[in-house]
């Protein structure tokens, strides 16, 4: 949260973010699902497991499923 805040986010924008972001993770719609299984995971968890969050974030922006303007928090964490 630390460097999301000095990147520009304030602290509670950025909770906010990554609560809404795990809430994808670990409820998906069918899109989401489907983006899990072009990374080759079953589940938000299993894909967090697999990679770490952030790894897992990579790996889901670069499949056009996920875009970052939908996550704009990726912007800043997956190029921290």
């Amino acid at each position: 949260m630390i460097s999301l805040s000095l990147g520009g986010l304030k602290a509670s924008e950025s909770a906010t973010q990554v609560r809404g972001i795990l809430t994808e993770l670990l409820k998906p719609t069918t899109a989401m699902k489907e983006a899990f299984v072009k990374v080759g995971v079953e589940s938000g968890a299993a894909g967090i497991a697999t990679y770490g969050f952030q790894g897992f974030l990579e790996q889901l922006t670069k499949r056009p499923v996920v875009k970052r303007r939908r996550w704009p928090l990726c912007s800043q964490m997956c190029e921290a």
